[in-house]
């Protein structure tokens, strides 16, 4: 089954998603961050390893899961929706 495209989306259910989709985001900063630093500090006190390039791995998921976020948004702007 495709997934639906932004824009043939319900107001109802786009809000949905911009509020659930706001907490996941939330959450995953916070551990993106604590493997940074994380694979920072194992990087500078036992040498370079896996645990050194997790965030690079996770990366392109941020950055797409932003990109979303950023489109639900719009979508809701431009519907003339209030977002909080």
């Amino acid at each position: 089954m495709k997934p639906q495209p932004i824009s043939e989306m319900s107001t109802e259910n786009l809000k949905k998603n911009y509020k659930a989709m706001k907490l996941v985001m939330g959450i995953s900063s916070g551990m993106f961050i604590v493997m940074v630093v994380s694979g920072i500090y194992i990087t500078l006190t036992k040498g370079f390893g896996t645990i050194s390039i997790l965030p690079l791995v996770f990366l392109p998921i941020f950055i797409s899961n932003i990109t979303n976020l950023k489109k639900i948004k719009t979508e809701l702007i431009t519907r003339g929706e209030i977002i909080k």
